[in-house]
């Protein structure tokens, strides 16, 4: 099973939104429950690596998200305070874990799924990146 994870594709309007993100100035980087091998293996499988900043893996603070100590990572690598960072998930959970954090957050919806029943909603849903370029004000 684990392997699956080592040959992820990337979806088709992810590039153009990864270059309307770079042309911005935005800067990126994987925070995931993945490992760092894994993370490192899909970037360069789909060929997005540039676009992005080392990958942080949950293994580096060996708590899984939603853990707070597991969202702290984006706040300590970047230097910036809660309210300046956007954060975009595939899982329901886990824009709503990142929304508890105190972080801007967006639910890429891809799959159409009923939300889950969190007190804490993501800022924005969408089922594709437009929702990603929105939370960073580009859309």
């Amino acid at each position: 099973m684990v392997s699956v994870f080592y040959d992820l594709t990337i979806w088709p309007d992810v590039p153009a939104a990864l270059d309307r993100l770079r042309a911005a100035g935005i800067r990126l980087v994987f925070l995931s429950n993945l490992s760092d091998a894994m993370l490192r293996a899909s970037m360069k499988k789909c060929g997005i690596e540039a676009y992005f900043e080392a990958p942080l893996s949950t293994d580096r603070v060996r708590r899984y998200k939603p853990a707070p100590e597991a969202y702290q990572m984006a706040i300590d690598s970047f230097g910036l305070p809660k309210d300046s960072i956007g954060f975009a998930a595939f899982g329901g959970w886990d824009a709503a874990g990142a929304t508890w954090f105190g972080y801007r957050t967006a639910w890429i919806n891809r799959l159409g799924v009923t939300p889950e029943q969190f007190d804490q909603r993501p800022a924005i849903i969408s089922p594709n990146m437009e929702g990603v370029l929105a939370l960073a004000g580009i859309a």
